[in-house]
């Protein structure tokens, strides 16, 4: 049997077992899965990033150095957790592409009112929250990227969670469509430079929530425009919108 052949039936069994619910996302076969999904080469789908990136982009990857850090606990982190607020707490990773593109979800049916934003999720017990981050948009958006940096500061709305974010590059833009499959939770995804994203942003009813992911885009450009400065990011002002 070829090589092509045996990861075409290896990819099938990963794909019927984490359809029937047997393997989940903190399943250590999952994650062996996804690494040989990021391996292979896959026809370029509606959410590739590859075109225009660096050949360099993407191949650094400090999540090794992320996993022994408190962000809570530094000086121009995150912020300290005060007691009782620990449900409070969600953990995401604003994508970057080579491009300066942000990645955006759209949240099935809407959900709270939001049009797009970014993906982010609640921790599971005993997760450090680059883990829970990881978890939370690979199922969201299909999306493993390498991750570079944090956006610092915490981002509140109405709803009373609080949002904290890893800052992440993808450099080849592939999607696992049976992560979004299981999960359920995503019906559409978008590269968009900071400006549109900007506008994509604003379009929710939810205007408090809308707010609050244009203020996490403002902070996340200015944040990853100090780790790339030669990308030129524009400089994103909430007023104009």
């Amino acid at each position: 049997m070829g090589i092509s052949e045996t990861d075409a039936k290896i990819e099938q069994m990963y794909q019927s077992l984490i359809s029937a619910g047997y393997i989940g996302f903190r399943d250590p076969s999952f994650w062996a899965y996804w690494a040989r999904v990021q391996r292979r080469s896959i026809q370029p789908g509606a959410s590739d990033s590859t075109s225009g990136n660096v050949t360099s982009f993407g191949e650094e990857d400090k999540a090794p150095e992320f996993a022994n850090r408190d962000l809570h606990a530094e000086v121009g982190g995150w912020g300290p957790i005060r007691p009782g607020e620990e449900h409070k707490h969600r953990y995401g990773i604003v994508i970057f592409n080579g491009r300066a593109q942000v990645l955006l979800r759209e949240p099935a049916n809407h959900f709270a009112d939001y049009v797009w934003q970014f993906a982010k999720g609640k921790s599971e017990k005993g997760e450090h929250p680059l883990e829970t981050a990881r978890r939370e948009v690979v199922e969201e958006t299909g999306h493993l990227p390498s991750v570079v940096g944090f956006v610092p500061g915490s981002f509140s709305s109405g709803s009373g969670t609080i949002n904290h974010y890893f800052l992440g590059e993808d450099q080849r833009g592939l999607v696992e469509p049976m992560t979004l499959a299981v999960n359920g939770e995503t019906s559409n995804l978008q590269w968009a430079d900071p400006k549109t994203a900007l506008h994509l942003l604003s379009m929710a009813p939810n205007k408090e929530g809308s707010w609050r992911e244009m203020e996490t885009l403002q902070a996340a450009c200015a944040a990853y425009a100090r780790l790339r400065p030669h990308l030129s990011l524009p400089d994103i002002v909430l007023s104009a919108c």
